[in-house]
């Protein structure tokens, strides 16, 4: 069987590990192990179980030393036992009491216990610069902490100005803070070289280890503070930075449509300049076409006098010479049917230019709702 007494955790909290060597009055040892402040049962020492390694504070204890240190923790009576103790800053105790007192108070009464006969390490200079050491370690997450803080502080600048002064305070205090860890390090330090007794120095290191708990404690109670109204910063942050993307978005979108607009009324432009050429070829055209029915016209008029003059020159000459004149009959005839060809094609050319006119007035039409468009859009 294996025992380990010494954890360190990482979350530096002020509990202990610890185990409970006792016997009852069949004289076997019990060990116990003290888990979330019930003692649960690890194993029973005695004839059919001996324990072979037990680790002390980072030292492995075997032979002869566990032998002596067995024989040392055996109770005088079954009433008794006693409990080895391990806080978390790797101080090591041995106390006689009650099992059940495991609310962070002493367990009966201390023990005068001389570690050096099993080769444990306890010595005050040791145990000093353990508490020291996790002292630094704790003051370099703080310093970490406040140098994130700071980072963020920088990031989020321009949105949480009215929240400088307190974070700044809050800075202050964790300064403050580290240099009260200096002063008790200083502290330390001195009483290290002063070399007074044990059991003064560790009462006195007790107190002031445990004002420092606090002392951390509340530091990670602001900073906690200061963590959480940072995460509410970056969240209205965040909103912020949607909004002006959904602002740039719409900006985006307001320039292709007048991109798009200038696109059109550039095409707008350009058809109207098409039509309006159109427009004057068409006048132009139908300048010509009005002159050209004009001489129609005229022509139409002169066919038409031919046309009557013929009439009666065929009536005369149906009157005078209805059976001699056959045949100058029949070219008359021809030459009528030839003068109504002509007089259909001059009505046909009329009325080709009565659509040419409405094609025009369309065209006009056209042309003044595309300015008018144009104009509206400019």
């Amino acid at each position: 069987m294996v025992g380990t007494i010494y954890s360190l955790n990482s979350d530096n909290k002020s509990h202990f590990i610890c185990l409970s060597i006792f016997t009852l009055s069949n004289n076997n040892i019990y060990v116990e192990h003290l888990e979330n402040n019930k003692w649960k049962l690890v194993a029973a020492i005695g004839e059919s179980l001996t324990l072979k390694e037990l680790e002390v504070n980072g030292t492995v204890l075997r032979g002869d030393a566990l032998a002596r240190l067995l024989a040392d923790l055996r109770p005088r009576n079954d009433k008794t036992h006693y409990n080895l103790r391990v806080n978390c800053d790797g101080a090591c105790y041995i106390h006689n009491g009650k099992a059940q007192d495991v609310d962070g108070t002493k367990l009966g009464t201390s023990v005068v216990f001389d570690w050096s006969r099993y080769g444990v390490r306890t010595t005050v200079q040791d145990e000093l610069e353990d508490r020291l050491r996790i002292k630094e370690v704790v003051n370099r997450q703080l310093l970490d902490q406040v140098k994130n803080l700071e980072e963020e502080l920088v990031k989020c600048k321009t949105v949480v100005e009215e929240k400088n002064v307190d974070l700044e305070s809050t800075r202050l205090q964790s300064e403050r803070a580290n240099e009260e860890i200096g002063l008790i390090s200083g502290e330390l330090e001195k009483k290290k070289m002063e070399g007074d007794h044990h059991e003064k120095v560790m009462e006195a290191m007790d107190k002031e280890v445990r004002g420092w708990k606090l002392q951390v404690r509340d530091r990670e109670e602001e900073l906690g503070f200061c963590s959480r109204r940072l995460e509410r910063v970056e969240k209205v942050v965040v909103e912020m930075e949607g909004m002006l993307e959904e602002k740039e978005r719409v900006i985006r979108m307001v320039k292709l449509e007048v991109k798009e607009l200038r696109e059109e009324l550039g095409f707008y432009k350009r058809v109207l300049e098409k039509k309006c050429r159109a427009i004057e070829e068409l006048e132009d055209e139908v300048e010509v076409k009005r002159k050209e029915a004009r001489r129609l016209e005229s022509r139409l008029g002169d066919k038409e006098e031919e046309v009557g003059a013929v009439k009666r020159l065929l009536k005369e000459k149906k009157e005078v010479e209805e059976g001699e004149k056959g045949k100058e009959m029949e070219w008359c005839r021809f030459q009528l049917r030839v003068k109504e060809e002509e007089l259909c094609v001059c009505k046909n050319l009329l009325e080709w230019k009565d659509k040419v006119l409405e094609m025009k007035d369309r065209v006009l039409e056209e042309m003044e709702v595309g300015r008018d468009v144009v104009e509206l859009e400019l």
